[in-house]
């Protein structure tokens, strides 16, 4: 929709979809003269992160429906907070960015994925 056509109402999804049209399309013009046309250097880094999710315990994840419950309250106007960190996976991560100076932060996060 964001790239071929736009419809009323449809401003906000037409944006994110051409987005990523956008953002494809000028990567492919900035990689191709370098012969980059797929990248393995990631492919180590997404079969940890695969094999980390398939792993997880479902038990462990946030209820959906509070996920739901908050985006409801904010698309009709319940909740007035300007941003919402929803569940309590991402209040955790939150909380640990906001503990850490950025250093200790990012190495954090990179040793989780190592």
């Amino acid at each position: 929709m964001g790239f071929t056509t736009a419809v009323p109402l449809g401003s906000l999804y037409n944006m994110s979809k051409f987005a990523l049209e956008g953002l494809t399309e000028g990567l492919y013009y900035e990689l191709k003269p370098l012969n980059i046309e797929s990248i393995t250097a990631y492919d180590d880094l997404m079969n940890k992160i695969t094999t980390l999710m398939n792993s997880t315990d479902s038990s462990n994840l946030d209820d959906p429906q509070i996920i739901v419950d908050a985006i409801a309250a904010q698309a009709i106007g319940e909740s007035k907070q300007f941003r919402t960190v929803i569940g309590e996976a991402g209040n955790n991560l939150l909380a640990l960015r906001k503990s850490l100076p950025i250093e200790e932060y990012l190495e954090t996060m990179l040793q989780s994925y190592k």
